[in-house]
């Protein structure tokens, strides 16, 4: 089991292209969304996804194509999904990205574990492809990271699926992410 990550180390983490980049936080969804807002106002990039949209695959590509406004030839498929996706490394904007997926123990989970684990590669190689210049040569790479929430409830749940296809998030502790309101 991977410790957890407390803030500084979290807040550091989100502003590089290190690894890990597939994250784990226990919240409800009012939390996680409050924390997308603070992270906009401190600087980054956030958008959020909905979990519970996402249960099959075309409910999945429709749900991020809607929240990171794909260009029109982003037609669903993995391969369509995977080069719209590692563009969010080379968009023209400097700040860190993070991608949140709400209610992440449901992603998928209409769909055989494949998708799941197809789905996960995709995240750690936009992540990774992240270092990849932006157009403007000066304003350098832009670090993307994912950030995948469930309720306190079902968090376990999250934890032991995404294990079961072969991935290890990283639990960040509460004090770390949750928003001071």
């Amino acid at each position: 089991m991977t410790s957890q990550m407390n803030a500084e180390s979290f807040h550091t983490l989100l502003r590089t292209h290190e690894p890990p980049w597939l994250l784990a936080v226990s919240g409800t969804d009012e939390e996680a969304i409050i924390w997308t807002d603070d992270l906009l106002k401190g600087g980054f990039e956030s958008r959020f996804v909905r979990g519970q949209k996402m249960v099959q695959t075309q409910g999945f590509f429709d749900e991020f194509a809607a929240a990171l406004q794909f260009p029109h030839f982003c037609e669903g498929g993995w391969d369509s999904f995977a080069e719209c996706l590692r563009m969010l490394g080379t968009l023209p904007t400097t700040p860190p990205a993070v991608l949140l997926v709400l209610n992440s123990n449901r992603l998928l989970d209409s769909e055989p574990p494949r998708e799941l684990q197809i789905a996960l590669h995709e995240f750690v190689g936009t992540a990774r492809s992240s270092t990849v210049p932006n157009y403007s040569p000066s304003v350098g790479p832009q670090a993307v990271h994912f950030v995948f929430q469930a309720t306190p409830a079902e968090y376990p749940t999250l934890i032991e699926r995404f294990r079961s296809v072969g991935c290890e998030l990283t639990p960040v502790d509460d004090e770390a992410w949750k928003p001071l309101r």
